[in-house]
């Protein structure tokens, strides 16, 4: 059985402590600087289970170029 879990993290630091775990494989995404989420703060983002419409989120694996996607 596998469990796929997404968690934010602030910066490297952060990221260092959630690697000490063990048994954990994990991937680390990073925004590209023309991605809207580069300028995107977590503080802003909400974490207290409201409830909100539907929401689609797809990740696609890809190596992509400024000015190359179309």
């Amino acid at each position: 059985m596998h469990t796929v879990t997404i968690t934010a993290v602030e910066d490297g630091a952060a990221w260092e402590r959630l690697a000490l775990r063990t048994n954990v494989e994990a991937k680390l995404l990073v925004p590209l600087p023309w991605s809207p989420l580069h300028d995107m703060s977590l503080a802003e983002v909400p974490s207290d289970g409201r409830e909100h419409e539907l929401t689609l989120y797809l990740e696609d694996t890809m190596w992509p170029y400024q000015d190359k996607l179309r």
